[in-house]
């Protein structure tokens, strides 16, 4: 228990103590270059590590991560079950987000309804889905390479983001709204064709083929050849709900969070280099700390303190919650 981190029983750790602890419990050797980042990041303020904040255990002790945490990004296993997906959704991997793995149409998946696709893809003979479950996290967290807990269409395929960003925002634009489109160039029965699709489409300036592909894709995988079938107002409801342009600012928020905790270790490791070069050891690692003579010599502050020093602040993001099942493909 992380309790046990507690030497004083006052329920708060500081950076002292979180670190011997860390050492007295067999830390990895290679990960202790990120203690003082990991220490940052659980009390929430990035360049404080000198002993005034402390963590809050109880917060620790009531979390349960997830298990995908623990587990590597494989790659190339990603690779290959992404070319078997697609390869059962006629080569359409906009189709196979939408026919498999987001159904509801959220624009994001998480771990489990992740995992619940892959066991309706093995049901449909998809062998990339038969694997262990550890290798299908470790396919799921190469999606999540920010481990945020979801992967958005983004990083299942940039091309048909891009492709599906360009159309929806030419769409409202254009009409007010994507159903507007379907309501506007539709038959009798307020049904578009692939045919009048193209042709009330082509302003977009994306290619034929990239038209085809976005209608295949909002169809789904109903029966009958592709010429035959007729997209309605509900295909394009998800489209109404998705705001790809609150996405991106949604995405650049998370990655500035990250980056910023990321520069500000950087700056610091600098720092420290300096500060070694100069007095030959890191502030706190010998028996007379630089920057608390007690020799009586004016104290002259640590490099590392005059360049990290940055104001406490916390950014609160919103992430997805867990996802609906999604239904059965077919």
């Amino acid at each position: 228990a992380l309790l046990n981190m507690d030497p004083d029983g006052g329920r708060q750790l500081n950076f002292v103590e979180f670190t011997n602890f860390c050492s007295k419990y067999g830390f990895p050797s290679h990960l202790k270059g990120s203690l003082e980042i990991l220490y940052q990041v659980l009390i929430g303020h990035v360049g404080d590590s000198n002993g005034e904040a402390a963590i809050e255990l109880g917060f620790i002790d009531a979390w349960d991560p997830p298990g995908f945490l623990f587990v590597s990004p494989d790659h190339h296993a990603k690779l290959r079950f992404k070319r078997g997906v697609v390869t059962k959704c006629r080569n359409n991997p906009l189709l196979a987000w939408w026919s498999v793995l987001d159904r509801d149409g959220f624009m994001c998946v998480n771990c489990e309804n992740f995992l619940l696709a892959c066991d309706e893809l093995a049901d449909l003979g998809v062998g990339e889905a038969c694997w262990e479950m550890e290798l299908l996290i470790a396919v799921y967290c190469s999606l999540d390479g920010r481990r945020c807990g979801w992967f958005s269409l983004k990083d299942w395929d940039k091309e048909c983001y891009h492709l599906l960003v360009d159309f929806t925002l030419w769409a409202k634009e254009t009409f007010g709204s994507v159903a507007k489109l379907v309501e506007g160039f539709g038959d009798a029965f307020g049904a578009l064709g692939l045919e009048e699709f193209v042709k009330c489409t082509k302003q977009t300036g994306l290619a034929l083929d990239a038209l085809e592909l976005i209608f295949e894709a909002l169809v789904g995988d109903r029966k009958g050849s592709l010429e035959n079938k007729k997209l309605s107002v509900d295909d394009m409801e998800f489209l109404e709900r998705w705001d790809p342009l609150k996405e991106q600012r949604d995405g650049i928020l998370w990655e500035s969070v990250v980056n910023k905790r990321i520069d500000a270790q950087v700056r610091r490791n600098m720092a420290n280099a300096q500060v070694q070069k100069v007095y030959g050891r890191l502030p706190g690692n010998s028996r007379r700390d630089p920057r608390h003579p007690s020799d009586g010599r004016q104290s002259t502050p640590a490099a590392a303190d005059v360049i990290c020093r940055t104001p406490r602040t916390h950014h609160k993001v919103s992430r997805p919650t867990a996802l609906r099942r999604p239904p059965r493909f077919g």
